[in-house]
């Protein structure tokens, strides 16, 4: 397992911010550059554990997947991501 990047910056109320690994945006989990509908997969992956989405996505950082901001990727993620996603 791998740990999370280091140098986490807290925003208050339990939210975040990562810098991001290699200028990648936090949040953004397939590393182009972008958060968007292709960030799925690697949202998925995500949660499936980071051994799994290391193999796809080796350079990038799968604790972007921690949307809530409560320093664990799991399923309470996943409404956070939809809105992220959606714009809401």
């Amino acid at each position: 397992m791998r740990p999370g990047p280091k140098g986490r910056e807290f925003l208050g109320a339990g939210r975040h911010h990562s810098p991001g690994l290699r200028g990648y945006p936090y949040r953004d989990l397939n590393c182009d550059g972008v958060i968007n509908g292709f960030d799925i997969d690697g949202f998925v992956l995500a949660l499936q554990g980071p051994d799994y989405y290391y193999l796809q996505y080796p350079d990038c950082d799968h604790t972007n997947a921690d949307i809530n901001g409560d320093g664990e990727v799991n399923g309470f993620d996943i409404d956070a991501f939809v809105a992220l996603l959606i714009g809401s």
